[in-house]
């Protein structure tokens, strides 16, 4: 006896939809394994490379101590500070365009089974705020623009468009909102020349962000199409 529901009863956007999601959830949770898999190597070679340091140092002569520490303090600063924020800043760019495609991905979906004429590219803007305007204005979606969630996503986009457009500069003159949430979140650090540095657990922040903010759009959607 089969007691699996009939395919026929669901539509196609009951399937598309959750699986669009899924596939979302799946290649972020992927990237938080990449970033803690990162952080724990860097710190197991950090400590190792300062253990290996004090051993090079007790068998230099001490005329030559003083500067061997200085070649040292800089390598241990390239892999304890400059290598994390790299690799970081490099995910979390990644991260945004998933979010960009999936967007992208649900209106064009959506677009083909409403039998649309106007596709997502005909809409004025780009990126997610576009994606956002076309589900809103063209097909009546109740989009979750007040959700806080939504609102650090924006947020987002302010900081990839920092990192991608001005290496990650920022000053309190051109982008004030940036500079607040930067200073608000404690995954986030503004340099003394005025640098926004990604810390430890920004890049698994991000992908809980953008997966919870996918189940509440593809809830929202599944209800808006009855599907």
């Amino acid at each position: 006896m089969n007691l699996l529901p009939d395919p026929s009863v669901y539509s196609q956007l009951k399937i598309a939809l959750p699986a669009q999601r899924w596939h979302l959830a799946n290649e972020l949770e992927i990237i938080k394994d990449v970033a803690n898999n990162m952080e724990i190597d860097l710190l197991e070679r950090s400590v190792t490379f300062n253990l290996e340091s004090q051993k090079r140092l007790k068998k230099t002569p001490k005329y030559s101590q003083e500067e061997l520490e200085e070649i040292l303090e800089e390598e241990y600063f390239v892999i304890a500070e400059t290598m994390p924020i790299i690799i970081r800043q490099s995910l979390f760019i990644s991260i945004y365009a998933l979010l960009e495609i999936y967007l992208n991905d649900v209106c064009d979906l959506l677009q083909q089974d409403q039998k649309l004429n106007v596709t997502v590219k005909d809409i004025a803007g780009n990126g997610i705020f576009r994606a956002k305007d076309y589900l809103e204005k063209v097909l009546n979606v109740d989009f979750p623009a007040l959700n806080k969630t939504w609102q650090r996503i924006s947020n987002y986009n302010r900081l990839r468009n920092c990192f991608v457009h001005a290496g990650g500069q920022i000053t309190t003159d051109t982008n004030k909102q940036l500079l607040k949430f930067a200073k608000d979140n404690s995954h986030l650090d503004v340099s003394f020349i005025k640098r926004i540095e990604l810390r430890q657990g920004f890049v698994g922040e991000a992908c809980d962000s953008i997966i919870s903010f996918a189940n509440d759009l593809t809830d929202r959607l599944l209800k808006r199409f009855d599907a």
